[in-house]
């Protein structure tokens, strides 16, 4: 079965830090991997402010199942998170990832953007001219 990985996009309330974000976001991760089929949860901030996440599941079944236990959690106010969230701009697509599971497939890519992936080092400046 191929794996599955939800795209998500949404803005931080105003006034919320991105330390504070990030401990909000903690449950979400915590609650993620008890989940049956998680592989993965990448989360980064684009320069616009948007904040942008994807979870990787198994297979269709655990996203469904995912779904429902969110929805759960989501509804007992369990997620801090979900309260730094502007209401109405968070917007989710679903696609099926061919594929390596280590790589990125090109939707993925184009979603976040270049200037959005933290993870990779940044390039090394070039040296210095010598000084004569």
């Amino acid at each position: 079965m191929p794996r599955i990985m939800d795209l998500m996009e949404y803005r931080a309330r105003p006034g919320i830090d991105d330390d504070s974000f990030e401990r909000g976001a903690a449950s979400i991760d915590a609650w993620a991997r008890r989940q049956d089929g998680f592989l993965g949860r990448i989360r980064c901030k684009r320069r616009d402010g948007r904040w942008c996440d994807a979870l990787v599941w198994r297979d269709g079944p655990s996203a469904q199942a995912a779904d429902a236990g969110f929805a759960a959690l989501v509804h007992w106010a369990e997620a801090e998170s979900v309260e730094h969230v502007v209401p109405g701009s968070f917007s989710r697509r679903r696609v099926v990832l061919p594929g390596e599971p280590d790589a990125l497939p090109d939707d993925l890519i184009r979603m976040l953007g270049v200037s959005a992936i933290p993870c990779q080092p940044p390039a090394p400046a070039p040296p210095a001219p010598a000084s004569n």
